[in-house]
């Protein structure tokens, strides 16, 4: 690779590792952006359009959803059918979690108990009250070192678990992401300006305006506390190495981290965000919500720093837990819960629990940010 080529990699990347620090300093992706990660996104429905949003959501920016002007880029299109492919291979598992959080939803009359400090407090500080409170409701055991676990902490019940073959094929794992080498350039905006967190085109995809959402950018700010510290003991615990260990000519086109593969955190926060968002999301955004997810997941492959299954592991981490935390706001029994062998077609799920630890706090932030989904800005008064 020449000088040249050397530069167009690192520049963009160099930008953008700069340009975000956190889910609630940048909120929209530039129209170069949403134009390059168009590109490696299905082309959607031309039904799905900004007219069929139902109000209070109807500013809705399709610059994501769209193709660009001359229709699918010819170089990315592999991506895009593999992207397609791995929303149907997903279709069962976003099904069920979605229906165990809907109904709740629809019942539920959420008047929190809550102290009025909290309603006062700063984003960092109502952050670390609240993160830490949901922290404190999980656990993660590793008796092994091929197998970890993360389990609520009141009654043990399985979250989401991982679990290594006896041999993993690492050497093969990592041949499959050099296949993705020649899609870097064509898609390496996107994969710049989602380097350092990939929220802003969740957004985009849920179809709704950030203005006046300030509790739902807490509700991710602050759960992404303990999604953090979850992926980083789950990485710790597998010990599993970069695709570049088993590949030295893989040339991945970002610094390559220096903490372990598996599950991928990109893809961990793509879907937990998707969790969190798409039964609060108009009806029709949920499948552009599903291809974003997929869409960012695969593009850490495609950047060459993770192996496919490092995905999957990530999307059964993230699509869990958002499915507990919804469980532990809203009175739900039980949650979904996923369990995945590694590099393997082992992926089950199902229904797990017998009664979500209830969190104050939590529920209040949660029903402060639900409220603002259907009609109104203002959280719930306290009794």
């Amino acid at each position: 690779m020449g000088l040249i080529d050397w530069v167009a990699y690192l520049v963009p990347a160099l930008r953008w590792q700069f340009h975000w620090t956190g889910p609630g300093k940048r909120t929209e992706p530039t129209a170069e952006e949403r134009d390059s990660f168009a590109q490696a996104l299905p082309v959607p429905d031309p039904h799905d359009s900004p007219e069929r949003t139902p109000a209070p959501m109807a500013r809705v920016s399709m610059a994501i959803a769209a193709p660009p002007p001359a229709g699918p880029h010819p170089d990315t299109q592999p991506v895009r059918d593999e992207v397609a492919k791995r929303v149907l291979r997903s279709e069962e598992f976003s099904a069920v979690t979605l229906e165990r959080v809907l109904p709740a939803l629809v019942s539920q009359n959420l008047k929190p108990r809550v102290s009025l400090a909290l309603r006062r407090y700063e984003p960092q500080v109502l952050a670390d009250v609240v993160g830490t409170e949901l922290m404190y409701a999980l656990q993660i055991v590793s008796a092994k070192p091929d197998h970890v676990e993360l389990r609520q902490r009141v009654g043990g019940h399985l979250i989401c678990a991982l679990t290594l073959p006896p041999k993993l094929d690492v050497e093969g794992g990592a041949q499959r992401t050099g296949t993705w080498r020649p899609y870097r350039m064509p898609l390496l905006r996107a994969i710049g300006a989602q380097e350092a967190a990939p929220v802003p085109f969740l957004l985009e995809a849920s179809g709704i305006s950030t203005q006046g959402m300030a509790r739902t950018m807490q509700l991710i700010d602050v759960s992404w506390v303990a999604l953090n510290s979850a992926i980083a003991r789950f990485k710790h615990t597998l010990a599993v190495e970069r695709p570049i260990v088993y590949a030295p000519n893989l040339q991945p086109c970002l610094a390559t981290p220096t903490h372990l593969a598996t599950p991928a955190g990109h893809a961990a926060l793509a879907f937990f965000v998707l969790g969190l968002l798409a039964p609060w999301a108009p009806k029709e955004r949920r499948q552009r919500l599903e291809e974003t997810a997929q869409g960012i997941s695969l593009l850490r492959e495609v950047a060459g720093l993770h192996y496919d299954f490092d995905g999957v592991a990530g999307e059964c981490l993230g699509r869990s837990l958002a499915s507990w935390m919804h469980a532990a706001a809203n009175g739900s029994e039980d949650w979904i819960a996923c369990s995945y062998t590694v590099d393997s077609g082992d992926r089950k799920f199902g229904v797990s629990g017998r009664g979500a630890t209830r969190l104050k706090d939590w529920q209040w932030l949660y029903a402060a940010a639900a409220a603002e989904w259907v009609g109104g800005s203002s959280a719930p008064k306290p009794d």
